[in-house]
């Protein structure tokens, strides 16, 4: 599990969440606790905790069974986002209806993490997805170069380039959870963690909603 002594192993964290909110905020971590070490495995799926590929997990399901603590980390909010360039001579969107004759940017259905991920369905229209992946980061690249609109959170979008579209109305809310073994919860390395990943989430909502 881990890598030493005092090592950490965090998974299940999708990849734009680790790079985005985990990882600018190591320093404080690191400075707090001298002796952790800490592992992000930005892994293409979520981690199966029950054979011990982390020790803590981040994900939009909370487990059903099994000897873990969940606990709630932060309500989400996955809103609809696109380029200047993309809406320049297009239809303006003034409401739901618009959306059906706009592309989108997606996830592979078959590949998806979550069923949570399917969050175009819940638009009120039904998608034109013109180009599907099976990861954030590259949605977000298509959506920049003008592919089509896509939704994610605003810590995906905090460089402004991707402009938001009826915020207000228009978003798709989904939950958080951290997950650790029981056994492993115990141990001092692991809160530490834990209470670091709480303490992001309590003190910039911003991040996660708008």
């Amino acid at each position: 599990i881990a890598t030493g002594r005092h090592a950490s192993r965090v998974s299940g964290a999708p990849e734009v969440f680790g790079t985005l909110v985990i990882t600018p905020h190591l320093p404080t971590l690191l400075a707090e606790n001298p002796e952790l070490s800490l592992d992000l495995l930005l892994l293409p799926r979520f981690a199966n905790l029950a054979n011990r590929e982390a020790d803590i997990g981040v994900t939009l399901d909370a487990p059903e069974t099994g000897r873990y603590v969940v606990s709630r980390l932060t309500p989400v909010r996955y809103y609809l986002y696109g380029t200047a360039a993309y809406f320049r001579g297009r239809p303006a969107i003034q409401g739901r209806e618009d959306l059906a004759r706009h592309t989108f940017v997606g996830y592979v259905e078959d590949w998806m993490l979550s069923s949570g991920l399917n969050f175009l369905d819940e638009l009120g229209v039904v998608p034109e997805r013109r180009f599907c992946c099976t990861g954030m980061l590259a949605q977000y690249e298509a959506a920049i170069a003008g592919v089509g609109l896509v939704m994610m959170p605003p810590y995906a979008a905090a460089d402004r380039r991707l402009k938001p579209v009826l915020a207000d109305t228009l978003y798709a809310e989904r939950c958080f959870w951290l997950v650790a073994p029981a056994d492993l919860f115990k141990l001092r390395r692991v809160r530490a963690v834990w209470d670091f990943l709480r303490g992001i989430a309590d003190r910039e909502p911003g991040l996660f909603m708008r």
